[in-house]
């Protein structure tokens, strides 16, 4: 597996910095760009063109705190499409969630609610954050489902902010 830390020569950690990692981003698309490499042989076209995309696949992972934290697991040899048993509290919370989504009628709800699960999904990525620097492995996993179901709620919440907006 490709290391995208490694590639962009930026810190293995789930805290980066997104400017760096556009500057690096930016740098290495300029440099690895079939464009650039229009009058290389063939051979050479091919391997700058996987290497462009290598960059924007690392790019894509690396700006995202979803993918950049699915990165971080898998590098450390977590399985993270292996189902997890998730607490029946939790699962409460989610339908919870689910039901206030589908309740809330007005655009100001929906960004209330919105700022709300943005807030947990920012929790639940400083307890990934946490969990991953003192190596425990099951507790980042765990956190990093609860990461992905409050981000599906999030933009369940966009996408109806959406609607609501374009209905006015």
């Amino acid at each position: 597996m490709l290391n995208y830390f490694h590639l962009f020569h930026v810190p293995e950690c789930f805290d980066v910095d997104l400017e760096v990692i556009q500057q690096v981003y930016q740098r290495l698309q300029r440099q690895y760009h079939p464009d650039r490499h229009i009058q290389s042989p063939a051979e050479e076209q091919l391997r700058m063109a996987s290497k462009a995309a290598e960059v924007n696949s690392a790019w894509k992972t690396l700006s995202s705190p979803l993918l950049r934290a699915e990165h971080l697991l898998r590098l450390r040899g977590v399985d993270v499409q292996q189902s997890i048993a998730l607490s029946p509290a939790f699962l409460m919370e989610q339908i919870e969630w689910r039901e206030q989504l589908e309740q809330a009628s007005t655009v100001s709800k929906l960004l209330s609610l919105r700022q709300m699960l943005l807030d947990r999904l920012n929790s639940e990525a400083e307890a990934f954050q946490s969990s991953l620097e003192a190596e425990q492995l099951e507790q980042a996993r765990n956190h990093f489902t609860s990461m992905q179901f409050f981000q599906r709620l999030c933009d369940e919440a966009n996408h109806r902010i959406d609607v609501l907006e374009f209905e006015e």
